[in-house]
C-alpha cells in the first residue's frame, strides 16, 4: 500500500511539507494517524487522518491529502465529517498553503518563525 501512497505524499510534500515522509508512516503504523485511500474504479487518491485533543475539544485533522483533483478530495469531504462524528470530534481541521476558505470557515490564522 505504501508504494501507492507515496509518490503523492513526496509531491505534496514538495508544494509545501515540511515534514519527513517517514514521520507520516510511523504516524500510520503507530496507529497515531490512520490512511484512506480513494480507490473507485482506479486509484484516486488518499487522506491521512489525526485525531488531536485541543483546548476546545476534540477534532479531526486532515494531517496531509493528495488527490488526482480538487473535486475527488471535496467529494470525500462529508465522509471524513462522518468519521470525525464517529470519534466524537467537534470539527475538521486543515492546515495547508492552499485556500480551504470554500470548505471550510478560517479559525484563526498561524505565523510561523523558523528559528
Amino acid at each position: 500500500m505504501w508504494d501507492l501512497v507515496k509518490p503523492g505524499l513526496e509531491e505534496v510534500k514538495r508544494r509545501s511539507g515540511d515534514w519527513r515522509c517517514e514521520d507520516i508512516y510511523t504516524a500510520i503504523r503507530t496507529g497515531i494517524s490512520t490512511l484512506h485511500i480513494a480507490d473507485a474504479d482506479e486509484y484516486e487518491g488518499f487522506v491521512v487522518l489525526t485525531p488531536l485533543t485541543t483546548v476546545s475539544g476534540k477534532c479531526l485533522e486532515i494531517t496531509v491529502g493528495y488527490s488526482t483533483s480538487i473535486k475527488k478530495v471535496t467529494e470525500y469531504i462529508p465522509e471524513i465529517e462522518r468519521m470525525a462524528r464517529a470519534i466524537g470530534a467537534k470539527a475538521v481541521v486543515v492546515s495547508s498553503t492552499r485556500n480551504w476558505g470554500r470548505y471550510f470557515t478560517p479559525k484563526c490564522t498561524v505565523f510561523y518563525r523558523e528559528v
